[in-house]
C-alpha cells in the first residue's frame, strides 16, 4: 500500500514520476487513504479493527481521523 500512496504524493520527485500526478486537496487525499486501507483490508485477514489516520497540514493542528476496518 505504501508505494501506491507515495506515488500519489509525488510533488517532491523528479518530473518523470510526478507527471500524471494531479494534486489534492486534503479531503480528496484522506479518501485515497481511506480507500486504500479498506481494500487492503478486504485481501488481508489478519489486519486489526481500524486504523487512525494523522492530518497534518500546514499551518493547522494535527487531526486524527479514524476509520473502523470490515471483519472477516
Amino acid at each position: 500500500m505504501q508505494p501506491v500512496l507515495d506515488q500519489l504524493t509525488a510533488e517532491d520527485r523528479d518530473e518523470s514520476v510526478r507527471e500524471g500526478c494531479v494534486p489534492l486537496s486534503c479531503k480528496q487525499a484522506l479518501r485515497v487513504v481511506k480507500d486504500a486501507f479498506l481494500s487492503g483490508a478486504e485481501r488481508e485477514i489478519s489486519i486489526g479493527d481500524g486504523v487512525e489516520i494523522v492530518v497534518l497540514r500546514k499551518g493547522h493542528r494535527p487531526r486524527i481521523e479514524s476509520l473502523a476496518l470490515p471483519r472477516h
